[in-house]
């Protein structure tokens, strides 16, 4: 993949919330990689310019703000496939996406762009899908000056992601089980079309 701003692009200053994630990693280099200064949303800060996020606690507008000054664009990245005591769907999908969404709106923000799920829109009621939707309809309410983009992947694979991981080690059992009679539809993306996406 080559890229080069064209006279009218700058380079910009994003924060990746989940940056330690499999999407997040990925949008990080990527993005580096084309001359991107990338800020790094995490739990634990490693990198001199790592900003400490933790989508349990920032759930307000409020503990947004501050962290948002001199950025241009956000990504939020951060999701998980089954909710826990720890990391409860409701805070990490819905009410902290939410807050930040509205502090980058708040704070002039100009570029938002969100990884979702396939499939959110169907009606299906799993909390997985309305906490997915909860912090979309904040994204779509924010005001037009906020350009927004909202992914809605299904399997997102590659190489050192934990499905290709689990798929190879299937690959290696003598008898190969297929859930549900192996007729369900997948639609794979590469983690490499994800950045391509965003870039």
């Amino acid at each position: 993949m080559a890229f080069s701003f064209s006279e009218k692009e700058r380079a910009m200053n994003i924060l990746i919330c989940g940056a330690n994630g499999f999407v997040g990693r990925h949008l990080t280099q990527a993005l580096r990689k084309v001359g991107h200064t990338v800020i790094r949303g995490v739990r634990k800060p490693k990198e001199p310019s790592d900003i400490a996020i933790d989508y349990m606690l920032d759930t307000v507008k409020e503990a947004w703000l501050p962290r948002l000054s001199g950025i241009d664009a956000v990504i939020n990245a951060v999701g998980v496939l089954r909710g826990s005591a720890q990391a409860p769907m409701q805070q990490l999908h819905g009410e902290a996406p939410s807050a930040l969404f509205q502090a980058c709106a708040e704070v002039g923000v100009k570029r938002i762009v969100h990884v979702s799920a396939l499939g959110i829109d169907k009606g299906i009621n799993t909390e997985y899908f309305q906490t997915r939707r909860t912090a979309e309809a904040s994204l779509c309410a924010l005001p037009d000056c906020v350009q927004w983009l909202i992914l809605r992947p299904s399997l997102i694979y590659g190489e050192d992601g934990a499905s290709a991981r689990l798929f190879r080690r299937l690959a290696r059992l003598p008898l190969h089980v297929l859930p549900m009679g192996g007729t369900q539809t997948v639609q794979p993306v590469h983690i490499d079309d994800i950045c391509t996406a965003v870039t």
